[in-house]
């Protein structure tokens, strides 16, 4: 399994502390964006992306809102999904099998904090490791919860700021 930030420091859900997942009344429907592709899996990736980066041309865009507005909390690394591998190639688009609920997505938010990339990660990747949404899921969150994260904040203020540091 390819885990892409192996770091030391504090466990990866300490910003759930001060995350305030909204209500989500609906799922998003994601359109497929490729050809489907079902293959044997002989890995996974853990993808996770910097928030501040992504946000800061979308802080005011409603459709971010969650992510960016600041009204949920602040975000950091945030898990951008839970990808299967194959080779070369990768698994996508499979059977979705049952559907997602608001709940589910509601219960993801604090690590994957767009409704929009909890149901596209389970459409395009989730639905070819597992049947059920809820397994994805909590697969993701076992994972996301085992990482350790510097805590950036802190040691950005440190006067002998090293990349020895970080790692």
């Amino acid at each position: 399994m390819t885990v892409i930030l192996a770091s030391t420091a504090t466990i990866a859900h300490a910003q759930d502390y001060q995350c305030r997942a909204p209500q989500v009344s609906a799922v998003p429907r994601i359109a497929p964006d490729g050809p489907r592709r079902v293959m044997p899996i002989t890995g996974y990736t853990l993808a996770l992306s910097w928030s501040p980066e992504f946000c800061k041309p979308r802080k005011d865009a409603r459709a971010h809102a969650v992510q960016c507005s600041g009204s949920n909390g602040s975000f950091g690394l945030v898990v951008h999904g839970l990808w299967p591998e194959s080779g070369q190639s990768w698994p996508q688009w499979c059977d979705a099998g049952a559907a997602l609920t608001p709940a589910q997505v509601r219960s993801a938010l604090c690590m994957m904090p767009s409704p929009q990339l909890v149901a596209r990660a389970w459409a395009k990747h989730g639905s070819c490791m597992v049947k059920r949404p809820d397994a994805y899921l909590k697969v993701t969150r076992i994972l996301w919860d085992s990482l350790r994260i510097p805590d950036y904040d802190r040691i950005s203020r440190e006067d002998s700021l090293t990349a020895g540091r970080i790692r």
